[in-house]
């Protein structure tokens, strides 16, 4: 069972539900799946042994990948980066490419697992004409997860058959985000309430600044905070436990691509705050940088810099650090011009060509 604010789930230690919560979630008849309805205090999802299909919606991308993590563990036993798992995106395949996908079991043998993205797609179902029979006939060697890419409103995906289907056989989850930081900051309030924390309305407004509109983000900085405060949520402890260590962590990464270490790919995602606060990490190692070539120029550097400076500048010449600012312009106006547009990957990307240098 995984419950929580619409867009929030927990995954029991047993992987299934009690017979309350089970009798919770049942549908009555005429009654909308409650996984559809916004703004509920609390939303359900209940896996049954018979569920082979599964529909994840919602702009909660968070949630979903880790329900779809949880659906692989617990259902067919297997790690979510298993080779042998098809991956298909619905707005770049037809019928056929997915009908041949579901019927490929044989070559393969034992559990498999089809995970679709863009499945908004498959809401269309002139396109995709066959195949909720198509699912409805899964061998019991499938799992089927579907998985929206784009923000669509719950009221639109109940008119689809696929969904009404997967609801049915509690096999699907709608991932409710808030739509702007008024409604962010509420929800904080809320969930705050719920768990019986205290939290300040400038607690809520700052956290939602720093961590974004993401419920599950939200939740994972919500309950660090509440941890190390005693379920003191005020302005001046979000900012304490959060910029003082995202600032920590980029300039980790900004170090480490100074020393041309491998392991600054690998420290992108959490200096960057997954791609959201990339504009800090860039900033951190424009200023190293920038101390560079003062240092270089003969100017002094302060005593506690001057170890690292000095083991820089034998990797760092002019010439280098002209094109690593180059490539760190180039990604400042790109993440300013497309904030949401594969963020993380621009920065991994640009690590790496900075590390080539």
């Amino acid at each position: 069972m995984h419950s929580g604010r619409s867009a929030f789930f927990r995954v029991e230690p047993c992987g299934c539900p009690t017979r309350r919560s089970a009798e919770k979630i049942k549908l009555r008849q005429n009654e909308e799946p409650r996984f559809l309805r916004r703004n509920e205090a609390e939303s359900a999802f209940f896996v049954k042994n018979s569920s082979r299909a599964f529909f994840l919606a919602g702009s909660d991308a968070v949630a979903i990948k880790e329900l779809e993590r949880s659906l692989i563990e617990k259902i067919a036993g297997l790690e979510l980066n298993d080779t042998f798992r098809i991956k298909l995106d619905a707005d770049e395949c037809g019928i056929e490419e997915l009908n041949n996908s579901l019927m490929s079991v044989p070559l393969f043998g034992g559990n498999q697992v089809v995970s679709v993205s863009s499945a908004e797609s498959l809401t269309n179902e002139k396109k995709f004409e066959g195949l909720l029979e198509k699912i409805k006939k899964l061998d019991e060697s499938v799992l089927l997860i579907m998985k929206t890419r784009k923000s669509v409103p719950a009221r639109q995906l109940l008119n689809s058959s696929l969904v009404k289907y997967c609801a049915e056989k509690r096999a699907a989850f709608y991932g409710y985000a808030p739509n702007n930081e008024r409604e962010a900051v509420a929800w904080v309030t809320d969930y705050c309430r719920r768990k019986g924390y205290r939290v300040t309305a400038d607690a809520a407004a700052r956290l939602v600044t720093l961590v974004g509109m993401e419920p599950g983000e939200i939740v994972s900085e919500v309950e660090k905070i509440a941890l190390n405060f005693d379920g003191n949520l005020t302005k001046e402890n979000v900012e304490e436990l959060l910029v003082d260590h995202r600032e920590r962590a980029a300039d980790e990464w900004a170090e480490a691509i100074l020393q041309g270490e491998a392991r600054s790919v690998a420290l992108a995602a959490k200096a960057t705050n997954s791609g959201r606060e990339g504009i800090l990490a860039i900033s951190i190692l424009f200023s190293k940088l920038m101390e560079l070539e003062s240092a270089k120029s003969g100017e002094q550097v302060v005593y506690f810099r001057r170890a690292a400076v000095e083991r820089a500048m034998k990797r760092w010449n002019s010439e280098k650090i002209g094109k690593a600012l180059e490539i760190l312009l180039k990604l400042d106006i790109n993440l300013k011009s497309k904030p949401q547009d594969g963020a993380i990957a621009r920065i991994e990307l640009a690590t790496l060509k900075l590390l080539e240098l």
